[in-house]
């Protein structure tokens, strides 16, 4: 099973996925390591993607590589992606399908506790509209998930039990209509 965790930097995309992986023996990466052991790094520090097109043909093979391991896994990363000129973009559905995933995991939290966690983090203020960039995951979150007949959950403020059922509920609805 491969399940796709989405959502804006900060909000708690890699901290759940890694507490439920090691609890669970699941596998988890993120799209942006797996990008970067492609040798596809076009991104700096501020988040801005150089080539948010060409990032993800690496990161389809490399998500269908482990698919071939038969192993549970959370890849966390985006739907929505500020180019370098600072514009919101979306990554296409066609993506999404041709990953083959299980299940979409949307993360969504209050832009102040956001903001918080990236000075927390010594990153500064995020110089970007993150309401706008939150938006926009969202809605591109929820047309992936119909254009590509992903079954999706939606997750405010989320605790570690409230990530863990959504997982469990995938696992299920994929258990119930295997493809």
């Amino acid at each position: 099973m491969i399940i796709f965790v989405l959502g804006v930097h900060g909000v708690g995309k890699s901290y759940l996925s890694s507490f439920f992986a090691e609890s669970n023996c699941w596998l988890h990466k993120s799209a942006s390591d797996l990008i970067k052991q492609s040798g596809s790094v076009n991104w700096g520090n501020d988040k801005k993607v150089k080539d948010i097109v060409g990032n993800q043909r690496p990161l389809v093979s490399a998500i269908l590589n482990l698919k071939t391991n038969n192993r549970d896994v959370l890849i966390d990363g985006h739907a929505a992606l500020l180019d370098i000129n600072g514009n919101v973009n979306t990554v296409d559905s066609s993506v999404f399908k041709a990953m083959e995933l299980d299940g979409l995991i949307l993360l969504e939290e209050d832009a102040d506790i956001i903001r918080d966690r990236f000075r927390s983090r010594g990153k500064g203020e995020i110089e970007y509209d993150l309401e706008t960039l939150q938006k926009a995951e969202r809605d591109q979150t929820l047309a992936i998930a119909h254009e590509a007949h992903i079954p999706v959950r939606t997750l405010y403020r989320t605790s570690h039990e409230d990530f863990s059922t959504a997982i469990f509920e995938l696992a299920k609805t994929k258990e119930t209509n295997p493809v």
